[in-house]
């Protein structure tokens, strides 16, 4: 009964950090086309690395921004009592529920969604978010 509990509560608890967590990166995704994208706060450019816009400045960025995502999923895990990939399909769970809510509601395409959990699955999804700005972009 404690331990069904237990799992209860940390489902709880992961099921909302994670919304939290997937809903910021991905409301740009699922935006409506004419969404201007969201400004970036000084504190947000300031913490996301050398802003060198060179194929190895951007590896650079890329890599330490993968390190602080490790970093934080580990922390988040251990205080969740889960393992890592159990937080991680955790949040691919929470992604595909909002992704088929906003299918349903008409939002998204089907193909939108798919596009947006392979790209989760793949780790992929902040250069699906450079796509997706471009084609915006190009039709204005």
């Amino acid at each position: 009964m404690i331990q069904q509990l237990k799992r209860t509560t940390v489902r709880s608890v992961a099921t909302a950090a994670l919304v939290v967590a997937i809903a910021v990166p991905v409301g740009w995704a699922l935006a409506p086309a004419g969404a201007a994208p969201p400004a970036e706060s000084p504190a947000m450019s300031a913490s996301s690395g050398p802003t060198s816009t060179s194929p190895s400045g951007a590896d650079t960025r890329d890599a330490a921004r993968a390190e602080r995502r490790a970093e934080r999923e580990e922390r988040l895990a251990e205080r969740l009592g889960v393992s890592t990939d159990e937080l991680r399909d955790a949040r691919l769970d929470v992604l595909q529920e909002l992704l088929d809510e906003r299918v349903a509601d008409g939002r998204i395409s089907e193909e939108r969604a798919a596009q947006v959990m392979d790209a989760a699955r793949s780790g992929t999804l902040r250069e699906l978010r450079r796509e997706l700005r471009a084609e915006r972009a190009a039709r204005r």
